[in-house]
């Protein structure tokens, strides 16, 4: 870190890492954690609220009783879900906070 950064690597150059440097981060820390959060009671909805309820739940969907069908293949579907859309809603998140991209993979012929 050379003299003219500051204590938090700030080099006074502005965006992420400028004066605002440390409210932005709070910001970024502070949203993912309430996305973060967000995500986990639809995890635990889908998990445990819906497999819960089975019973009452006692419809037919696609030829099976609803709750058999959560348990067996709905859940995997919300997980599959949950995870794409933390993946791109993060990446947008630290895009907007000046985060670096990961490298491309080399091709391989």
């Amino acid at each position: 870190m050379s003299a003219a950064c500051g204590a938090d690597g700030a080099d006074g150059a502005g965006g992420a890492n400028g004066a605002n440097g440390a409210d932005g981060r709070r910001r970024h820390w502070q949203r993912t954690r309430v996305l973060t959060a967000a995500l986990l009671v639809l995890w635990f909805g889908a998990t445990f609220v819906v497999t819960f309820f089975a019973r009452a739940l006692s419809f037919e969907f696609f030829g099976w009783p609803f709750g058999f069908w959560f348990a067996a293949q709905g859940s995997l579907l919300v997980y599959l879900v949950l995870v794409g859309f933390y993946a791109w809603r993060m990446r947008r998140l630290d895009a907007g906070q000046g985060a670096p991209r990961p490298p491309e993979r080399p091709q391989e012929d």
